[in-house]
């Protein structure tokens, strides 16, 4: 099994690891699959987390408005959706185990829906504690285009960084 362009260097790759090959991807960075997937269903949270970090312990403060704005809704979507992402996250750090890589991609494209029921629920508890109609429909509004917008890139960022980190395990990875 030869793969793209390694023929001419007298390389055998298989199925799936030419992208260790074409962007030189070190051995030692190979992952199983089902531990690529536990990890990154933590980006949405280690993301805020490591933006808080930039922004507020090192003092970095961007100046151009748009940087701004991506990241104060990076923070916000930290602070009012980590509790719910986080019971999601842990959920599917369970239930990944050793599933086939296509189960997990299709159930990867149904976890922002999932996040936003799960949303759904803070937002009616937060609407009713608080006792406020315009708070639950703030909440709800702004808080489904975040979950869909934010859920949907992390899902885009992480098949995207499937391609580039190969498997070790049966080599379908990259299906």
């Amino acid at each position: 099994m030869v793969g793209a362009g390694a023929g001419d260097f007298g390389v055998t790759i298989s199925r799936g690891s030419h992208y260790l090959a074409r962007y030189s991807i070190p051995e030692s960075m190979r992952m199983s699959t089902s531990v690529f997937y536990r990890c990154a269903v933590w980006l949405p949270l280690l993301v805020p987390a490591a933006v808080a970090t930039l922004v507020h312990v090192s003092g970095v403060q961007p100046t151009y408005p748009a940087i701004r704005k991506l990241i104060q809704v990076l923070l916000i979507s930290g602070i009012y959706g980590g509790m719910p992402y986080a019971i999601l996250a842990s959920y599917a750090t369970w239930w990944i185990d050793d599933k086939p890589e296509r189960e997990i991609r299709r159930r990867a494209l149904a976890a922002p829906l999932w996040m936003l029921a799960l949303w759904f629920l803070c937002a009616t508890l937060i609407g009713l504690l608080s006792g406020r109609v315009d708070m639950f429909l703030g909440l709800l509004g702004l808080g489904t285009a975040a979950v869909l917008l934010l859920g949907y890139g992390y899902v885009s960022l992480v098949f995207m960084l499937r391609r580039l980190i190969p498997a070790d395990d049966t080599g379908e990875g990259h299906r």
